[in-house]
């Protein structure tokens, strides 16, 4: 997948893939966060599914991907995104690194 870096990302860094919706116009914005979105109503910390919406524009969390290269002339990046084993494995190591802590299933708490 490849995004806009428009937030000094760098190869290795691993984030949390969001999406923003348009309902009305039907456009996308995919973008990768620093940290992982959250619900809307309860904060509740949301690794993949809809987050909530606002207006027209809903938000869903797409999982945990890794830089894995940079396109300077461009301003992009392309994004692997992970799945199973490689990625509770990668987001147990981000939440050691950031205070947050990971159940068994790969779920996040604050």
């Amino acid at each position: 997948m490849h995004l806009d870096n428009n937030d000094g990302w760098k190869v290795g860094d691993l984030g949390f893939v969001l999406e923003a919706f348009n309902t009305s116009t039907g456009h996308a914005v995919w973008s990768l966060a620093r940290k992982p979105g959250h619900t809307n109503q309860s904060h509740e910390l949301r690794l993949r599914g809809w987050l909530g919406g606002n207006g027209n524009i809903t938000t869903d969390a797409h999982g945990v991907a890794i830089v894995t290269k940079l396109f300077p002339r461009s301003g992009r990046m392309c994004v692997n995104c992970l799945a199973g084993k490689p990625e509770v494995a990668a987001l147990r190591k981000w939440a050691d690194e950031n205070g947050y802590d990971v159940n068994e299933e790969g779920k996040l708490y604050e």
